[in-house]
């Protein structure tokens, strides 16, 4: 495991029952759920900072798929629930 550093962070009281609420249905600590959230939530952005500089024409498929850290195959397949196809980047691209 990697190394870790403790870190205070301020949470809504709604939000703390929703992980106390997973941590116990998990049968893990409130850590695990709190750690588990955050690289969810950072692997989200880094999809979505990726999607829009491919929408813009800025990068390739195979560079945002690098900079969302996945597979070409899995970039696309997240393309596709998005409603991002081939089509629709370079449709876009026209209108500008």
């Amino acid at each position: 495991m990697s190394e870790t550093t403790s870190v205070g962070v301020r949470l809504s009281k709604k939000f703390l029952e929703y992980i106390d609420k997973e941590a116990e249905r998990e049968s893990v600590d409130r850590s695990v759920i709190i750690r588990r959230l955050i690289e969810i939530g950072a692997a989200e952005v880094e999809k979505n900072k990726a999607a829009k500089i491919y929408m813009e024409g800025k990068i390739s498929i195979s560079g945002a798929a690098e900079t969302a850290k996945l597979t070409i195959l899995r970039w696309l397949i997240i393309l596709y629930v998005r409603g991002l196809s081939l089509s629709t980047r370079w449709m876009i691209l026209e209108e500008a």
